[in-house]
């Protein structure tokens, strides 16, 4: 991935921390698998007149209830790590 190809610095951080997970001897401890979420209607509120406001209400509510549930299992922030601690550990510099 070099030239135009080439990951940017937060991308590379991302793969790096992935590739330090996967070279590590520690299991997926998260419950959850997937961690994407809808982000609600946006835009789609205004244009629906207004109708679409509760749907888009209940998917904000859900996310926000999912993503508590994960920050009691862990930090999200070192994924796919639990604890920042073993990602410091694990983690080199490319």
């Amino acid at each position: 991935m070099v030239g135009r190809e080439a990951a940017s610095p937060e991308e590379r951080e991302l793969l790096t921390r992935y590739a330090a997970f996967l070279d590590s001897p520690l299991p997926y401890e998260w419950s959850k698998s997937n961690f994407y979420g809808l982000g609600g209607c946006g835009v789609l509120v205004i244009l629906s007149l207004g109708l679409l406001w509760p749907v888009d209400w209940w998917i904000k509510q859900r996310n926000a209830r999912t993503e508590a549930q994960l920050r009691q299992e862990g930090d999200l922030g070192v994924w796919p790590f639990t604890r920042r601690e073993d990602c410091d550990r694990f983690r080199t510099e490319p």
